[in-house]
């Protein structure tokens, strides 16, 4: 399951899994540096190893109480609002599209009149451009997904509070894909594992307590709630396929 997740601490290679079986049938996998640089030394590192460094250095410092999970679940929404964070909808998005096409077509004018100068509407011009692709990619994934912002956060602290539960009802060739959702770049530096997580799993691991939550994770820009959305639908998909 972390395949490509690791490199190896003393020279910066991929660690790649290894399996070896004993007479007894019984089968190990280990994690070992590929070696390209033949002067390095890093060992091996068992499987089961490195899932219980992640329990103990992750999963269980995340781990939420039924009770601690239903209160902060609870203020996601009232958060929202109290913050004035927008959740916008797919007619507010079309409503971005609509603004800034006419800003375009104003802007194209100004030119022809000249009104502007060349470079004023190329700098103007990919401005407006960014912000309509940065719609047009928002409202495609409100189309697809059916998504709501709040859902895809509760989505995201539902799984950040169950790890342990998570990972330990998965099968085999599900947890490479709910690894993957955790970690980016980590290492492995002689019998220890390093784990680097990926947002906002980061913040939350460093957070003042599970009250604090809501406020390590980020929405102030639209590249934010298109990662909030994608990474709340990925989530929600690996999860009911696990239950199934």
């Amino acid at each position: 399951p972390f395949s490509g997740l690791f490199r190896c601490g003393t020279c910066g290679h991929l660690m790649t899994p290894e399996r070896h079986v004993k007479p007894s049938g019984k089968e190990y996998i280990h994690y070992k540096c590929c070696h390209m640089v033949r002067t390095c030394k890093q060992k091996t590192l068992n499987q089961n190893e490195i899932i219980r460094q992640f329990y103990e250095d992750i999963a269980d410092k995340l781990y939420l109480e039924p009770e601690e999970m239903k209160k902060v679940k609870s203020h996601i929404r009232p958060y929202l609002k109290e913050k004035n964070i927008e959740i916008a909808t797919t007619a507010d998005v079309q409503h971005n599209i609509s603004v800034a096409n006419g800003r375009k077509s104003r802007l194209v004018k100004m030119l022809l009149d000249g009104l502007v100068d060349k470079a004023t509407y190329t700098n103007t011009l990919a401005e407006i451009e960014t912000t309509i692709s940065e719609n047009e990619h928002l409202l495609e994934k409100y189309q697809e997904n059916n998504a709501d912002i709040a859902e895809s956060i509760s989505n995201i602290i539902e799984f950040a509070g169950n790890l342990r539960k998570i990972i330990d009802s998965s099968r085999m060739q599900d947890r490479r894909e709910l690894f993957g959702i955790i970690l980016s770049n980590s290492v492995i530096d002689g019998r220890k594992a390093w784990f680097c997580l990926k947002k906002p799993f980061d913040s939350l691991l460093k957070s003042n307590g599970y009250l604090t939550w809501l406020e390590c994770i980020s929405f102030s820009r639209t590249r934010d709630v298109l990662d909030l959305l994608s990474l709340g639908s990925n989530i929600q998909k690996i999860l009911r396929r696990i239950q199934a």
